[in-house]
This record gives structure tokens, C-alpha cells and sequence, in this order.
């Protein structure tokens, strides 16, 4: 009787594995020499444009509310709270006799246009207030604004005069000048009038952002900035 003879599949494993092997590497050989799908080929140039434009907006200066005001030679060193326009056209006074108070309407601190602060000239029992000594400023006096970041501006004064309370112009000291950064202070000042429950006059400080003192810092940020990004 004959024996059956079988397979043995162990001799076969081997070049089965080696076969399958050179197949594949075949197949990663061919794939990788065959042409690929061409690149849009703007994506570099829409990305390069989407990051200038966002990174852009950082390098442009960032101004912050004015939050204390203080001139050198006087005792005037305060905090600032915001005030507004009453309905009858006048400038809000702060609450707070010994505080200033900032048009949060007007320029912030540095920016272009006119940064306007108010204060009281004295309280209702004639006790000198926060611009008591707003009177002893001069034209080449310093008055330093610090914003809400901790910066200090400095502005130079180029004009000191009063103003009667009905004067034609009056709407004057609130005008902007948008190519440069000025600053106005305004207080009380003339005599009493008790019918009226104020003075007859405003003592109006106007000042130019000095430039040279306040500019180098916006300027090393928007380099540091500008730097980072290229």
C-alpha cells in the first residue's frame, strides 16, 4: 500500500514572506515616481498675505485710558476719573474734588487728536480742590499723563489764558487737531458768582505731546514686534 504524501508548506513560507516583501517595495518605488497633483500654487502667497495683514494690526501703536495726571512744580499729582458731556453741552466735573477727571470721549493718552482733563479749583467751603495750583503753570511746564499700561506722557505747555463761561469760544478748547496729540486742562477761575454757583471764567492749559520724550517706547515695541514676526 502506497503512503500519502503530503505538502510540507514550511518549505514555502520563507520565499512567500521574500515575495511579499519585493512586491511592496515595488509598490513604494512606482508610487513614488509617479506624478503627484501640482500645488495650488498661491497657498505660500495667501498665507504669507493672511499673516502680514493680522500681525500688521500689532505693530500699530495701543493706547490706554488716561488714568493719573501730574505736573512737576506743583502739587498736582492725581488720579483720573472718566466724565462725560451733560446734557446741556458742559463738561462733566468729577465727583471727587480731589480727583481729575478724563473725557473718556476725547484721545487716550500719546494719540493723536486732544486729550482733555477737568478738575475743581476749590470745594464748596473754598478749601483749595485737585487744579488749585493749575494757575501756577506756564508755557515749557510738563504735564505727564499716565495710561492704564503704566506709560507716562509728557506734554509741554504752549498756552495758558481764561476764558469767560459765556464766550463764543468756548466749543474752541474742545476742538481736535487729528495730525497731532495735544492735551487741554481745564479749571475755574475769575470771581464768584453766587447766583450762578460758579466762576466766572475757565483757566484753560493747552500742551503739545513731546514727541521725542514719549515716542521711542512705541517705537522699540512695534520694532520688537515687527522682528518676532519676521
Amino acid at each position: 500500500m502506497k503512503k500519502r504524501r503530503f505538502i510540507n508548506f514550511r518549505h514555502l513560507f520563507l520565499p512567500a514572506v521574500l515575495l511579499g516583501v519585493c512586491m511592496l517595495l515595488s509598490l513604494f518605488l512606482i508610487w513614488d515616481f509617479l506624478p503627484k497633483p501640482p500645488i495650488e500654487s498661491n497657498l505660500e502667497n495667501r498665507l504669507s498675505i493672511t499673516d502680514l495683514s493680522v500681525f500688521s494690526e500689532l505693530t500699530e501703536p495701543v493706547y490706554f485710558p488716561a488714568e493719573i495726571i501730574t505736573i512737576p512744580g506743583t502739587n498736582i499729582a492725581t488720579t483720573l476719573d472718566r466724565v462725560g458731556v451733560l446734557d446741556d453741552g458742559t463738561l462733566e466735573a468729577p465727583e471727587a474734588w480731589n480727583k481729575g477727571g478724563w473725557l473718556f470721549s476725547s484721545s487716550k493718552p500719546g494719540q493723536v487728536g486732544n486729550l482733555i482733563i477737568d478738575g475743581h479749583y476749590d470745594d464748596n467751603f473754598g478749601k483749595p480742590a485737585v487744579f488749585w495750583e493749575l494757575k501756577k503753570v506756564k508755557p515749557g511746564d510738563k504735564v505727564i499723563v499716565t495710561d492704564g499700561a503704566g506709560e507716562d506722557f509728557v506734554y509741554i505747555v504752549s498756552k495758558v489764558y481764561f476764558l469767560d463761561i459765556d464766550s463764543s469760544e468756548k466749543s474752541r478748547v474742545f476742538s481736535s487737531n487729528e495730525k497731532v496729540a495735544t492735551i487741554t486742562l481745564i479749571t475755574c477761575g475769575g470771581v464768584w458768582l453766587p447766583g450762578e454757583s460758579t466762576y466766572s471764567k475757565r483757566l484753560i492749559v493747552s500742551g503739545v505731546l513731546d514727541s521725542g520724550a514719549n515716542g521711542l517706547a512705541k517705537a522699540l515695541m512695534s520694532y520688537y514686534v515687527a522682528s518676532y514676526v519676521n
